[in-house]
């Protein structure tokens, strides 16, 4: 029998085998996707990966959707408390990396101008449309305090107040391991008060127990999402709909990116939830922008 493949190694044989032959370099410098080759690589990535069709249906929901994503890149994520799915361990800056990854190569098939990621410690990089894009930036090791609160007010400055006027919808990924050192209350406030057009999608980045309980706290507020772990996740999904529940990883990052939008996808760890059966292929608006699932 072979051995199996551990998260990270798997990660990176889909993006050799996935996005080489479809992300191509324009002359100034963008990634140019025409729209059938990036519906034919999100259906082609998510079979990779495992995502079941009602996942990948629920995430077409993020087309017209401005996506920006936080990285938590200060001292604290260098513990190594977090174990993969082999049973390894690894730092919480190990998982933050593996999933953002991913997160920003799905994003990307859905936000036209790429994803602007943020960082806690180091310059924004704005409009990054493939993984590749983070490498160098992800080589660093972090560094530094947890300013979340002056980061997200310096996101709603930059992004999301110019987009609140245009009723454009914010997704806004926060991959932190839940220790602001700038006030946990404010962080808090923060996120409540963002406008009705922001969706908020956080990531626990740790196994430290209260480190989690503070972001799950967060978890009732509206249009806000908070995914743990995969394998903790993947326990407390099956403690809720049953052991033999079905959530591969693949269904995780449709969790993580797609959850403050769909609620069910919010509600598969709090309680039974009759997951809907979708049509998987997506109404297009007059632009033919994928905008919601038939």
């Amino acid at each position: 029998m072979p051995s199996p493949i551990s998260m990270p190694l798997l990660l990176s044989m889909l993006s050799l085998m996935i996005w080489s032959p479809v992300c191509i370099r324009a002359s100034g410098g963008e990634t140019s996707c025409d729209r059938t080759e990036k519906l034919a690589v999100f259906e082609s990535w998510a079979e990779e990966l495992g995502i079941r069709s009602n996942f990948r249906s629920a995430m077409y929901a993020l087309g017209g959707f401005e996506i920006i994503v936080l990285c938590d890149d200060s001292e604290s994520m260098l513990s190594k408390d977090v174990v993969d799915d082999m049973g390894n361990k690894m730092t919480r800056w190990d998982e933050l990396r593996d999933t953002v990854k991913l997160i920003v190569d799905f994003g990307a098939l859905f936000d036209d101008n790429g994803i602007d990621v943020y960082f806690l410690n180091r310059p924004t990089l704005p409009g990054v449309t493939c993984a590749s894009d983070l490498e160098k930036a992800f080589k660093k090791d972090p560094i530094g305090g947890t300013p979340l609160v002056s980061t997200v007010d310096r996101i709603r400055r930059e992004k999301i107040d110019p987009l609140e006027s245009k009723k454009q919808k914010v997704l806004l990924v926060i991959a932190t391991d839940g220790q602001p050192s700038d006030g946990k209350s404010a962080f808090h406030q923060r996120i409540a008060s963002l406008p009705e057009n922001v969706y908020v999608s956080i990531l626990a980045c740790t196994d430290n127990r209260a480190a989690v309980a503070y972001l799950d706290g967060m978890d009732r507020l509206t249009r806000v999402d908070v995914t743990d772990d995969y394998m903790t996740e993947l326990e407390q999904i099956r403690s809720k709909q049953g052991k033999s529940f079905k959530f591969s990883k693949g269904d995780y990052i449709a969790k993580a990116l797609a959850g403050p939008i769909q609620p069910w996808l919010d509600q598969l760890d709090e309680g039974r939830v009759d997951v809907p059966q979708y049509n998987r292929v997506p109404k297009r608006d007059a632009k033919g922008t994928c905008c919601t699932i038939c």
